[in-house]
């Protein structure tokens, strides 16, 4: 599951992805194959349209200058509850060899109250009765959570963040929080600029580049404790007391941090209680 507000941009990474698992080749910095092959993808839009999606694609395509094979992602516009139409959905991946769905979205494609637990655990049911990899796409609630019963969240087997920070003129900077994991350890929180050149002219391109996510405040808050010091130290020695005012936090659990993490943070040495990082210390 991969959720954020309205309009930070996760059908276009979700997109992104699909093509990345196209071609085999990286559309977003970070983000690979790990099939190693070209696999399908079966767009589901409760949405958009289809001239939407194709258009997000070719800017795609043009931003990493790479085609995208055109029958290896499959766009279907939907209406209706998706639990009724998984037999339809079946032979369709079934005759085109689809490895991977994206129901975008699951508020819309549930045709139900999504606040209600039986509705995510009929959606998760018939997913995996399809029998091949999944992203649903959804929203936030006013807590800033995943929308709907929590149980989208229980049955899920991946949940990400998707957080977007943009200011007028400029191009916007995405953050995605790798939040639950059922069989592997947590990623990293990442980000990435995405670049937007020329809109709303035939020469119309999307490209996604590496940010450093300490780098935006707003998209640090959501890192951990260790991230973020080390976002500091990158630019110099600190003492925890220094640290503790830089990133709002107590000087004994900066300390706690620094100590627990001794392959990552060091004492600058001598009288000094400063700290840095072992990468950036010379002796």
């Amino acid at each position: 599951v991969l959720y954020a507000d309205g309009g930070s941009g996760k059908s276009t990474f979700t997109l992104a992805v699909a093509a990345t698992g196209a071609t085999s080749n990286v559309f977003i910095p970070g983000v690979t194959n790990v099939a190693r092959r070209p696999i399908k993808t079966l767009y589901l839009d409760w949405e958009a349209d289809e001239d939407d999606a194709n258009q997000m694609l070719l800017e795609i395509s043009r931003g990493a200058n790479i085609k995208i094979p055109a029958n290896h992602i499959l766009y279907q516009h939907m209406s209706g509850a998706f639990i009724d139409q998984v037999d339809e959905l079946v032979q369709t991946i079934v005759e085109n060899d689809v490895e991977l769905i994206v129901v975008d979205s699951l508020v819309a494609s549930a045709g139900g109250d999504v606040t209600d637990a039986e509705a995510a655990r009929m959606f998760h049911n018939a997913v995996r009765s399809l029998k091949v990899a999944s992203i649903g796409i959804t929203h936030t609630n006013k807590s800033d959570g995943l929308y709907g019963s929590r149980f989208f969240w229980n049955l899920a087997r991946q949940v990400f963040r998707l957080k977007s920070i943009s200011e007028p003129e400029t191009n916007p900077v995405i953050g995605l929080y790798h939040e639950k994991s059922n069989r592997s350890q947590l990623n990293l929180p990442v980000a990435w600029e995405v670049e937007y050149e020329n809109p709303d002219t035939p020469d119309a391109l999307i490209r996604y580049k590496v940010q450093d996510i300490q780098s935006v405040p707003e998209l640090a808050k959501g890192t951990g404790l260790r991230e973020r010091i080390i976002g500091v130290l990158r630019n110099g020695s600190y003492t925890p007391m220094q640290l503790a005012d830089r990133l709002n936090e107590s000087d004994e659990k900066i300390r706690e941090t620094l100590e627990r993490h001794s392959a990552t943070f060091v004492k600058t040495g001598g009288l000094s209680d400063a700290w840095t990082l072992v990468e950036e210390r010379t002796d």
